[in-house]
Protein backbone atom coordinates (compact mmCIF):
# COMPACT_ATOMS: atom_id res chain seq x y z
CA UNK A 1 0.00 0.00 0.00
CA UNK A 2 3.35 2.60 0.59
CA UNK A 3 3.68 2.26 -3.43
CA UNK A 4 0.59 4.32 -3.69
CA UNK A 5 1.75 6.90 -1.12
CA UNK A 6 4.73 8.18 -3.67
CA UNK A 7 8.20 6.90 -4.26
CA UNK A 8 10.05 9.08 -0.95
CA UNK A 9 7.25 7.25 1.09
CA UNK A 10 8.03 3.75 -0.31
CA UNK A 11 11.50 4.09 -0.19
CA UNK A 12 11.35 5.04 3.63
CA UNK A 13 9.24 2.26 4.18
CA UNK A 14 11.75 -0.39 2.49
CA UNK A 15 14.50 1.40 4.41
CA UNK A 16 12.49 0.19 7.98
CA UNK A 17 11.57 -3.40 6.82
CA UNK A 18 15.14 -3.97 5.59
CA UNK A 19 16.31 -2.70 8.96
CA UNK A 20 13.26 -4.48 11.26
CA UNK A 21 14.32 -8.05 9.45
CA UNK A 22 17.58 -7.62 11.62
CA UNK A 23 15.70 -6.79 14.89
CA UNK A 24 12.97 -9.83 13.65
CA UNK A 25 15.29 -12.59 13.72
CA UNK A 26 15.74 -12.93 17.73
CA UNK A 27 12.10 -12.63 18.59
CA UNK A 28 12.01 -15.84 15.75
CA UNK A 29 14.47 -17.56 17.07
CA UNK A 30 12.96 -17.51 20.84
CA UNK A 31 9.39 -18.33 19.44
CA UNK A 32 10.87 -21.67 17.51
CA UNK A 33 12.83 -22.23 21.08
CA UNK A 34 9.95 -22.21 22.57
CA UNK A 35 7.61 -24.53 20.39
CA UNK A 36 10.11 -27.02 20.64
CA UNK A 37 10.95 -26.95 24.56
CA UNK A 38 7.34 -26.26 25.73
CA UNK A 39 6.27 -29.01 23.16
CA UNK A 40 8.53 -31.24 24.52
CA UNK A 41 7.70 -30.89 28.34
CA UNK A 42 3.65 -30.82 27.25
CA UNK A 43 4.51 -33.80 25.72
CA UNK A 44 6.23 -35.50 28.23
CA UNK A 45 3.45 -34.41 30.80
CA UNK A 46 5.76 -31.77 32.70
CA UNK A 47 3.49 -28.75 32.80
CA UNK A 48 5.19 -26.82 35.54
CA UNK A 49 8.56 -26.73 32.87
CA UNK A 50 6.36 -26.16 30.14
CA UNK A 51 5.14 -23.29 31.86
CA UNK A 52 8.56 -21.85 33.24
CA UNK A 53 10.21 -22.32 29.49
CA UNK A 54 7.28 -20.04 28.73
CA UNK A 55 7.95 -17.35 31.28
CA UNK A 56 11.73 -17.42 30.45
CA UNK A 57 11.16 -17.13 27.06
CA UNK A 58 8.95 -14.36 27.35
CA UNK A 59 11.54 -12.53 30.00
CA UNK A 60 14.34 -13.26 27.22
CA UNK A 61 12.50 -11.48 24.76
CA UNK A 62 11.23 -8.34 26.76
CA UNK A 63 14.79 -8.29 27.79
CA UNK A 64 15.89 -7.97 23.86
CA UNK A 65 13.21 -5.67 22.93
CA UNK A 66 14.25 -3.25 26.15
CA UNK A 67 17.83 -3.23 24.62
CA UNK A 68 16.69 -2.80 20.87
CA UNK A 69 14.25 -0.10 21.99
CA UNK A 70 16.85 1.84 23.76
CA UNK A 71 19.32 1.53 21.05
CA UNK A 72 16.84 2.56 18.19
CA UNK A 73 15.43 5.85 20.39
CA UNK A 74 19.20 6.59 20.68
CA UNK A 75 20.24 6.07 17.29
CA UNK A 76 17.34 6.84 15.62
CA UNK A 77 18.27 9.91 13.73
CA UNK A 78 21.64 8.10 12.75
CA UNK A 79 19.82 4.50 11.33
CA UNK A 80 18.49 5.82 8.12
CA UNK A 81 21.55 6.51 6.49
CA UNK A 82 22.94 3.04 7.01
CA UNK A 83 19.96 2.26 4.42
CA UNK A 84 19.89 5.65 2.29
CA UNK A 85 22.16 8.87 1.29
CA UNK A 86 18.95 10.99 0.71
CA UNK A 87 17.69 13.10 3.64
CA UNK A 88 14.00 13.20 3.11
CA UNK A 89 13.97 9.78 2.91
CA UNK A 90 15.52 9.71 6.10
CA UNK A 91 13.46 12.07 8.00
CA UNK A 92 10.46 9.95 7.29
CA UNK A 93 12.55 6.65 8.58
CA UNK A 94 13.32 8.91 11.82
CA UNK A 95 9.48 9.27 12.15
CA UNK A 96 9.06 5.78 11.50
CA UNK A 97 10.93 4.35 13.68
CA UNK A 98 9.32 6.54 16.82
CA UNK A 99 6.11 4.60 15.59
CA UNK A 100 7.99 1.31 15.39
CA UNK A 101 9.25 1.04 19.08
CA UNK A 102 5.98 0.69 19.82
CA UNK A 103 5.06 -1.95 16.83
CA UNK A 104 8.25 -3.60 17.88
CA UNK A 105 7.65 -4.18 21.44
CA UNK A 106 4.16 -5.59 20.53
CA UNK A 107 5.27 -7.72 17.79
CA UNK A 108 8.40 -9.50 19.56
CA UNK A 109 5.77 -10.15 22.49
CA UNK A 110 3.30 -11.75 19.99
CA UNK A 111 5.46 -13.55 18.10
CA UNK A 112 7.29 -15.65 21.27
CA UNK A 113 3.33 -15.85 22.66
CA UNK A 114 2.47 -17.81 19.46
CA UNK A 115 5.21 -19.74 19.54
CA UNK A 116 4.38 -21.21 23.16
CA UNK A 117 1.12 -21.67 21.69
CA UNK A 118 2.24 -24.11 19.15
CA UNK A 119 3.81 -25.69 21.61
CA UNK A 120 0.68 -26.27 23.47
CA UNK A 121 -0.88 -27.95 20.31
CA UNK A 122 -3.44 -24.96 19.96
CA UNK A 123 -1.83 -23.31 16.45
CA UNK A 124 -4.98 -23.59 14.77
CA UNK A 125 -7.06 -20.86 16.74
CA UNK A 126 -3.92 -18.87 16.47
CA UNK A 127 -3.72 -19.41 12.88
CA UNK A 128 -7.35 -18.50 12.20
CA UNK A 129 -7.14 -15.72 14.48
CA UNK A 130 -3.71 -14.41 12.92
CA UNK A 131 -5.53 -14.41 9.58
CA UNK A 132 -8.48 -12.29 10.33
CA UNK A 133 -6.54 -10.11 12.39
CA UNK A 134 -3.94 -9.24 9.69
CA UNK A 135 -6.44 -8.99 6.34
CA UNK A 136 -10.03 -8.60 7.02
CA UNK A 137 -9.07 -6.55 9.82
CA UNK A 138 -5.85 -4.69 9.05
CA UNK A 139 -5.89 -4.31 5.62
CA UNK A 140 -9.23 -1.54 5.62
CA UNK A 141 -8.20 0.12 9.19
CA UNK A 142 -4.41 0.57 7.04
CA UNK A 143 -6.95 2.47 4.53
CA UNK A 144 -9.06 3.76 6.41
CA UNK A 145 -5.96 5.77 8.71
CA UNK A 146 -3.65 6.35 5.57
CA UNK A 147 -6.38 7.63 3.01
CA UNK A 148 -9.75 9.11 4.65
CA UNK A 149 -7.88 10.07 8.02
CA UNK A 150 -5.01 11.62 6.30
CA UNK A 151 -1.86 10.09 8.42
CA UNK A 152 -0.66 8.46 4.88
CA UNK A 153 2.47 6.37 5.63
CA UNK A 154 2.27 6.94 9.24
CA UNK A 155 -1.12 5.42 9.08
CA UNK A 156 -0.49 1.84 7.78
CA UNK A 157 2.07 1.17 11.17
CA UNK A 158 -0.74 2.70 12.83
CA UNK A 159 -3.01 -0.16 11.68
CA UNK A 160 0.18 -2.74 12.41
CA UNK A 161 0.49 -1.73 16.02
CA UNK A 162 -3.55 -1.97 16.37
CA UNK A 163 -3.67 -5.46 14.40
CA UNK A 164 -0.57 -6.64 16.68
CA UNK A 165 -2.21 -5.69 19.76
CA UNK A 166 -5.21 -7.25 18.93
CA UNK A 167 -3.03 -10.55 18.08
CA UNK A 168 -0.90 -10.24 21.39
CA UNK A 169 -4.84 -9.87 23.74
CA UNK A 170 -5.79 -12.86 21.60
CA UNK A 171 -2.58 -14.68 22.18
CA UNK A 172 -2.70 -14.39 25.54
CA UNK A 173 -6.52 -14.88 26.39
CA UNK A 174 -5.72 -18.65 24.61
CA UNK A 175 -2.77 -19.18 27.20
CA UNK A 176 -5.21 -18.47 30.28
CA UNK A 177 -8.24 -20.25 28.65
CA UNK A 178 -7.23 -23.47 28.05
CA UNK A 179 -5.84 -26.10 30.58
CA UNK A 180 -2.20 -27.01 30.35
CA UNK A 181 -3.05 -30.27 32.45
CA UNK A 182 -5.72 -31.25 30.13
CA UNK A 183 -3.95 -30.35 27.01
CA UNK A 184 -0.89 -32.34 28.16
CA UNK A 185 -2.94 -35.47 29.59
CA UNK A 186 -4.93 -35.27 25.68
CA UNK A 187 -1.47 -35.19 24.34
CA UNK A 188 0.09 -38.31 25.85
CA UNK A 189 -3.03 -40.45 25.32
CA UNK A 190 -2.98 -40.03 21.70
CA UNK A 191 0.95 -40.75 22.29
CA UNK A 192 -0.01 -43.79 23.87
CA UNK A 193 -2.77 -44.76 20.99
CA UNK A 194 -0.27 -44.16 18.34
CA UNK A 195 2.08 -46.30 20.20
CA UNK A 196 0.07 -48.95 20.62
CA UNK A 197 -0.90 -49.16 16.75
CA UNK A 198 2.39 -49.39 15.85
CA UNK A 199 3.13 -52.27 18.16
CA UNK A 200 -0.20 -53.89 16.78
CA UNK A 201 1.07 -53.38 13.27
CA UNK A 202 4.23 -55.26 14.13
CA UNK A 203 2.92 -58.27 15.90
Amino acid sequence: MSSYLGSLNLAANVCLFNFITIIFMIPMGIAFSSTSLVGIAIGSGNVLRAKKISLLALATGVCFLAVTTILVIIFKNSIPYAYTTEVEVAEIVTNLLKIYVWFGILDGIQMILHGIIKGIGKQGIASVICLVVLYPINIPVAYLFAWPLGFGLYGLWYSQILSIGLLLISYVTILTWYNWDDISLDVRKKMEYHQMLVEVKNV
